[in-house]
C-alpha cells in the first residue's frame, strides 16, 4: 500500500510538472512545433482508443464471471443506479442555479479559434464496429456466458489476452501519460481557451464550484466521513489532471481505474464498473449543462422553468445520455432536439451553448472522471445492500 501511494504521488507530480513546463514554453514555440506536439498526443490517444475495447471487454467479462449467478442482477442494478445518479445531479443543479444565477454576455464569434490540425491520425482506418460501446456489449455477453455456462471454460482461454492488455496499459501507456498531455495543452493555448474563459468566467466558475461541491458530497456518501472524502478525492487527482488535459474520459480510463482502486473495498470492482459506466454516467456534463441552461435562458430573456417542467426535461435528458458518444461537444449534438422541443432554445442559443461546451470541455471531462470514481465507491456500497436483499429473499 505504501509503495502504491508513492507511485501515485510520483505520477501526480510528474503530471503537474509537465503541465507547468508546457504552459510556460508553448507561447514561444512556432506553429509547426505546436502541431508536432499535438500530433504526438493524438497518436497516443488513437493507440489507447484502439486498445480500449479489449481492455473494457475483458475487465467487464471477468468481473461478471466473479459474480457468477448474480451477474444479471449487477447489470440491472448498474442501469438503475446510473439513471438515478444522473437525474439527482440535474435536480441539484436546478436548486444551485436558483441560488447563484447570473446573466452574462455571449462569446464573440471572433474569439472562437479552430483547434490545431494533426499531421496524421491513427484512427482513420478503425472500423465503426471497433468501439468502446461494442467492447462493453461483448464484455457483458462473455461475462454472462462465463458466469452461467462454466463448461465453456472461456475464462481460461481469455486469461492470457487479458493479462497482455492489462500489461499494455499498466506498464506502457502509464509511462506515456506526461507526453500524452503536452500536445493537448499546446492546442488549448492555440485555441485561446484561457482568454475566452474571461468572457464567461463568472458563470463558469460558479458552475465549477457547484460541481466540486457535488463531487465532494458524492465522496462523503461513498466513504463516510469528510476526512476520508478529502483523501479519496486526492487519490483521484492524477486521473482528474489527465482528463483535464486530454479531454477524453475513455483515454483516461485505465488511470481512473487504478486511482479508484485506492478508495474501493474490492480493487477488482472498479475494473468492471468504470468501463461500463464511463459513457453514460457523466455528472460533470449534467451539472455544467444544467447550470448553463439556466444562464442561457436568463441571458436571452426566457421565462424560468418550474420544477415540474425541469423534471420532465431531466427524464428525457438522462435517457438520451445512454446514447452519448464520449467526444468533444457530443452532449450538444445528441441533445439538440431536447433543447429545441422542450426548452424552446433558438439556433443562436444552441450555437452559443455549443461554443461554451467546447470551451470548457476539459472542466466537464475532468468532472466526469472525478464523479465517476466517487460514484463507483457509492455503487459498491449500494451493490452490497442489493446483494444482501437478494440473498435473503432467494436463499
Amino acid at each position: 500500500m505504501q509503495k502504491d501511494c508513492g507511485i501515485q504521488n510520483k505520477t501526480f507530480f510528474i503530471l503537474l510538472f509537465s503541465i507547468i513546463t508546457t504552459a510556460l514554453c508553448v507561447p514561444y514555440l512556432p506553429l509547426h512545433y505546436l502541431k508536432i506536439l499535438y500530433t504526438t498526443s493524438i497518436a497516443i490517444k488513437d493507440i489507447i482508443l484502439w486498445a480500449l475495447p479489449l481492455f473494457i471487454c475483458f475487465n467487464i467479462a471477468f468481473m461478471l464471471d466473479s459474480m457468477k449467478k448474480q451477474a444479471a442482477l449487477l447489470i440491472v442494478s448498474v442501469c438503475v443506479f446510473e439513471f438515478l445518479s444522473n437525474a439527482i445531479s440535474m435536480i441539484f443543479a436546478y436548486g444551485y442555479a436558483k441560488l447563484t444565477l447570473i446573466s452574462v454576455d455571449k462569446i464573440p464569434a471572433e474569439n472562437c479559434v479552430e483547434c490545431l490540425t494533426p499531421y496524421f491520425s491513427l484512427s482513420s482506418g478503425k472500423p465503426e464496429i471497433w468501439s468502446c460501446q461494442n467492447g462493453v456489449l461483448l464484455g457483458l455477453i462473455l461475462g454472462l456466458f462465463m458466469a452461467y455456462v462454466p463448461k465453456l471454460r472461456l475464462d481460461l482461454n481469455l486469461q492470457f489476452l487479458k493479462e497482455k492488455v492489462d500489461f499494455f496499459f499498466a506498464k506502457i501507456i502509464t509511462r506515456l501519460i506526461p507526453l500524452f498531455i503536452v500536445g493537448f495543452i499546446a492546442n488549448s493555448y492555440h485555441m485561446g481557451v484561457f482568454d475566452n474563459f474571461l468572457i464567461y468566467g463568472k458563470a463558469i466558475m460558479l458552475a465549477f464550484l457547484g460541481v466540486i461541491i457535488y463531487c465532494f458530497l458524492i465522496f462523503i456518501v461513498g466513504l463516510g466521513t469528510i476526512k476520508k472524502a478529502l483523501n479519496g478525492m486526492k487519490n483521484v487527482m492524477p486521473a482528474y489532471i489527465l482528463a483535464f488535459t486530454s479531454g477524453s474520459s475513455f483515454a483516461t480510463m485505465s488511470t481512473t481505474i487504478s486511482c479508484t482502486e485506492k478508495n474501493s473495498k474490492d480493487p477488482k470492482f472498479p475494473q468492471a464498473i468504470i468501463p461500463a459506466t464511463t459513457n453514460i454516467q457523466q455528472i460533470g456534463d449534467c451539472l455544467f449543462n444544467a447550470y448553463l441552461i439556466f444562464v442561457m435562458m436568463d441571458t436571452f430573456g426566457m421565462e424560468p422553468l418550474s420544477f415540474a417542467q425541469w423534471g420532465y426535461f431531466v427524464f428525457w435528458y438522462v435517457l438520451a445520455r445512454y446514447a452519448m458518444p464520449a467526444m468533444l461537444g457530443a452532449a450538444m449534438f445528441v441533445l439538440y432536439p431536447l433543447y429545441e422541443s422542450i426548452l424552446g432554445f433558438s439556433p443562436e442559443m444552441l450555437a452559443v451553448l455549443l461554443a461554451i461546451n467546447v470551451l470548457i470541455d476539459p472542466l466537464i471531462t475532468s468532472a466526469n472522471v472525478l464523479s465517476n470514481s466517487g460514484l463507483c465507491v457509492v455503487f459498491e456500497n449500494f451493490w452490497a445492500k442489493i446483494q444482501k436483499i437478494f440473498i435473503k429473499k432467494y436463499s
